[in-house]
């Protein structure tokens, strides 16, 4: 066994060693509860929360030029992909946006939880109708036969 330290408060101010591996996963969740629709990818609107949390202080159009500079940075057309959120985060230049684990924990609290994946096909656009069964419900010809067309539209 290693002997003990001498002295208990040198050996207490000496900070952990981060797992990389950890760090990446916090990473991973603070772009997933961002990308609120599983995209794989941020749009403006996601990522002005991560945005404000890291000290932007702008205004809207603010927000909308730096964020068209960062797109433009990531070559993503759509917006901001995870492997440029992992380099911004972990960027300490003028040009990142460098996040200690404790910083990126304290957003990941604020921020909603991302739906489950089975959870967001409730928001799937509905299955398109088939244009033969479309075809086949003529419209009511007064009010008188709305009965008729709401069995007929259940039965086709």
């Amino acid at each position: 066994p290693a002997p003990a330290p001498a002295n208990a408060s040198a050996a207490a101010s000496v900070a952990p060693i981060q797992d990389s591996s950890s760090r990446k996963v916090v990473v991973r969740d603070v772009f997933n509860a961002l990308d609120k629709f599983g995209r794989g990818y941020l749009t403006a609107q996601e990522m002005r929360p991560f945005a404000n949390h890291t000290g932007f202080d702008g205004n809207d159009q603010d927000w909308a030029e730096e964020f068209k500079a960062l797109s433009a940075e990531s070559s993503h057309r759509e917006g901001i992909p995870l492997a440029f959120f992992e380099r911004l985060v972990d960027d300490e230049s003028d040009n990142g946006c460098y996040c200690t684990d404790a910083e990126l924990k304290d957003l990941l609290a604020k921020l909603p939880k991302p739906l489950p994946a089975s959870s967001t096909a409730a928001f799937a656009a509905p299955a398109p109708v088939k244009a033969s069964a479309a075809a086949s419900v003529a419209p009511p010809q007064d009010s008188s036969s709305r009965k008729a067309m709401v069995r007929d539209v259940f039965n086709a």
